[in-house]
């Protein structure tokens, strides 16, 4: 008799427990989980030119290949923000950009040279400690031989927030672009 007394015990206790468990695991469930945030990069030009100019290969290190927007959070640390993600590949994104803006400055240019075909390699393309928005690496005329040009190029940010962060890499595109368009 005392042996089936335990039993029940026991079943009693687990049975609470397994209830205790599960409304638990039920409130971890039921937090929202935070709300992902997609960015696009927007030429400011809106004009069409395709076949004036073409970025022909865009070359990005591995860290700018993530879809996550990038932050620097010390001199040598940049991480990913977590819930902040480029709608495109990022590659995508600054060649249909940088595209756009060079046609805007090249509208001018002698037609006999046309089409120009670039190769850009990006070394660096996120916010840094600072607020600011920091672009450097090299491009160069395809087929052309030599070094290239080199550039380095940081934009503040007008406001704060991952959106003007993204803004801020449209700005920086556009100066590349009119830095290019000047070397041309």
């Amino acid at each position: 008799m005392k042996y089936l007394e335990n039993t029940v015990g026991c079943r009693s206790v687990i049975a609470g427990l397994l209830v205790f468990v599960g409304i638990a695991l039920s409130a971890c469930q039921s937090r929202p989980s935070p709300e992902t945030h997609y960015y696009l990069l927007q030429a400011s030009n809106n004009e069409v030119g395709r076949g004036i100019v073409e970025i022909a290969e865009v070359k990005m290190p591995a860290y700018l290949q993530a879809a996550n927007l990038m932050m620097a959070v010390s001199d040598l640390e940049i991480r990913p923000a977590q819930y902040h993600l480029w709608s495109e590949p990022l590659q995508e994104g600054v060649r249909r950009v940088l595209e756009a803006e060079l046609v805007g400055q090249l509208k001018y240019v002698d037609k006999d040279v046309l089409p120009i075909r670039i190769d850009l390699e990006v070394e660096l393309f996120h916010v840094t400690q600072s607020g600011d928005v920091l672009l450097k690496g090299g491009w160069r005329l395809q087929g052309e031989d030599g070094q290239g040009h080199l550039f380095s190029i940081k934009t503040g940010l007008e406001g704060n927030g991952y959106a003007e962060a993204a803004r801020g890499h449209v700005r920086a595109l556009e100066l590349l672009a009119k830095a290019i368009a000047a070397d041309l």
